[in-house]
């Protein structure tokens, strides 16, 4: 966005033009006749939140900080003085014709912290399902050993069957595992509520709030030049 900086004439008020559309504020009387009518200087908004202001004439004089310049990237905290009466630009003014201008940046952080969080809960349930299936495994085993002959130690010499003892584990492990997996059931929908209501809260406009859904932050909100909402500016730096 370009704001064309100069004097009204005939009112002697500032006048900032953005596109076609020409705003002239202050009282009348107020610029002094050492700023040139409608076209002294160019400010350009940048991306990072800074402002380039260019000397339109060769005749005219920019002065930022008491030193006069041709171009020069600034901030709203420089003082910038117009003509050779050294009139000093009012940054109130110019912010009533350019939009609000927002940091996005941490944004980023925001949507890494979700997906990696969504993707610790993915694998705390795949984990949790992944024990599950041990007692199957567990079961089968058992009845492996018994089509084979091979657990059957139970006869003469007085010694154990080995099936009994993992069809017991099994019967352990799966009271365990059902027990855990009633308790996972029951805590993993609410930590998953509570993470997307946290992330609908802080991926949003800083300006209005507005939810900045689901979209990839580096494919998607960083390559939206304002808020679709405010319109405020978005500033990525």
């Amino acid at each position: 966005m370009e704001v064309i900086i100069g004097r009204k004439d005939g009112t002697n008020q500032l006048s900032l033009k953005v596109g076609n559309k020409v705003s002239i504020k202050g009282p009348q009387q107020s610029v002094n006749d050492g700023v040139s009518r409608e076209n002294h200087c160019k400010l350009t908004v940048n991306d990072d939140g800074t402002f380039t202001i260019e000397n339109l004439k060769p005749q005219n004089q920019t002065l930022v900080n008491g030193l006069p310049i041709a171009s020069k990237r600034i901030t709203p905290n420089d003082v910038v003085e117009l003509g050779w009466k050294r009139y000093r630009l009012d940054w109130n003014l110019v912010f009533e014709v350019i939009p609000k201008m927002v940091n996005i940046s941490h944004l980023r952080l925001v949507k890494q912290r979700y997906d990696e969080e969504t993707q610790k809960l993915t694998v705390k349930q795949g984990r949790a399902n992944a024990l599950r299936s041990i007692t199957s495994v567990l079961s089968m085993g058992a009845i492996a050993l018994g089509i084979f002959g091979v657990a059957n130690n139970s006869g003469s010499d007085g010694g154990f069957d080995i099936r009994i003892v993992l069809y017991a584990l099994a019967i352990l492990l799966t009271v365990g595992f059902t027990i855990k997996s009633f308790i996972d059931a029951s805590k993993l929908p609410q930590q998953r509520k509570d993470l997307q209501d946290w992330f609908t809260r802080n991926y949003t406009c800083p300006n209005c709030g507005k939810f900045m859904g689901n979209q990839d932050y580096d494919h998607g909100v960083s390559l939206m030049e304002c808020c679709p909402a405010c319109k405020a500016k978005f500033i990525k730096g």
